[in-house]
């Protein structure tokens, strides 16, 4: 009972005056994938835990640390302590990111997925806004928009700034989702030997019609690399998998990779000026390096598959 002279409390997730019609908030399962995460772990717990005063119907979170070895599993038992819904899936070995973020979909006890990483921080209601868009029937994904948290390193933070400011306005033309994806679980197979398993989960949520719903209103910061080198490694593993999943899946680009979004989202950006010259241009040329690099390895020695979950943060 509320206080109001005993008038029964409102769910915060169920429909607000004139919205009878919209179906209840749903339940959703909260999925971490981490490798070696334990110091970014308990601030993400924290913060996924605080979306439940918010109205988030959060049944359960489930961490898939995969063959840790910082004690990241130790940790969440840790903290499941205190929150009963928190579980560990840990792997003996490392499998993977692909392979860990299928383990966590099958584990998922709702029809509605949150796939958050671990290296992500995100400001409250972002995931009870992820899902409360999901009552909308037609929506099969929904996405934040990312943005890198601040490296310290000038150049290192331009170049980031102009790569995650095209990403945002390449997904105001045609979403791409990643690192906090919200979705319903699909029929298809999710093939857990592709190693861009964000572009498949998008492709997959989204096949018979249903849509990817860009909120750039959500922001999600990732944590940066540490380095120009470790950039431009991330880069080259990005660049690579990429052209392999295409190869591997025979299914549709995503839009980050097609020339005529890319020109398009140049062209609005530097026109609005949200995409400043200089941060283009150190973009540009970084990840010219990387796509030609990533080519003369291809056509040299094949496909090489990348060590997904190697650290580009802890790299001088």
């Amino acid at each position: 009972m509320s206080d109001r002279g005993g008038e029964p409390a409102r769910d915060p997730g169920g429909p607000r005056d004139g919205e009878t019609s919209l179906p209840r908030t749903p339940e959703v399962t909260v999925c971490i994938p981490a490798y070696n995460e334990r110091p970014n772990l308990g601030p993400l717990l924290a913060m996924v835990r605080g979306e439940v005063a918010l109205g988030a119907r959060i049944t359960a979170v489930l961490v898939e640390v995969s063959g840790s070895t910082d004690g990241s599993a130790s940790m969440v038992r840790e903290f499941a302590r205190e929150w009963p819904s928190v579980r560990v899936l840990d792997s003996t070995t490392r499998q993977g990111l692909a392979r860990a973020v299928a383990r966590l979909i099958e584990a998922a006890p709702t029809e509605v997925v949150a796939r958050v990483d671990a290296d992500v921080r995100f400001p409250p209601g972002t995931i009870v806004g992820l899902v409360n868009a999901m009552r909308d029937p037609s929506v099969g994904m929904t996405g934040a928009r990312i943005v890198p948290a601040p490296s310290g390193r000038r150049i290192l933070d331009r170049i980031l700034r102009g790569e995650y400011v095209l990403h945002h306005l390449i997904s105001e033309l045609s979403p791409k989702l990643t690192n906090v994806q919200v979705f319903r679980k699909f029929p298809g197979r999710f093939e857990d030997d592709v190693e861009t398993e964000d572009i498949l989960l998008q492709e997959l949520a989204t096949e018979g019609g249903r849509r990817a719903l860009y909120l750039p209103e959500l922001t999600v910061h990732i944590l940066p690399p540490a380095s120009l080198v470790g950039l431009f490694r991330q880069r080259v593993r990005v660049i690579s998998s990429e052209r392999w999943y295409l190869h591997r899946t025979r299914r549709a680009a995503a839009p980050t990779t097609r020339p005529s979004f890319f020109v398009r989202a140049v062209l609005r950006g530097l026109s609005t000026g949200e995409l400043g010259p200089l941060d283009f241009g150190l973009f540009l040329l970084a990840e010219s390096l990387a796509r030609f690099y990533s080519r003369a390895r291809y056509s040299l020695i094949g496909h090489v598959r990348q060590a997904t979950w190697q650290s580009v943060r802890q790299e001088g």
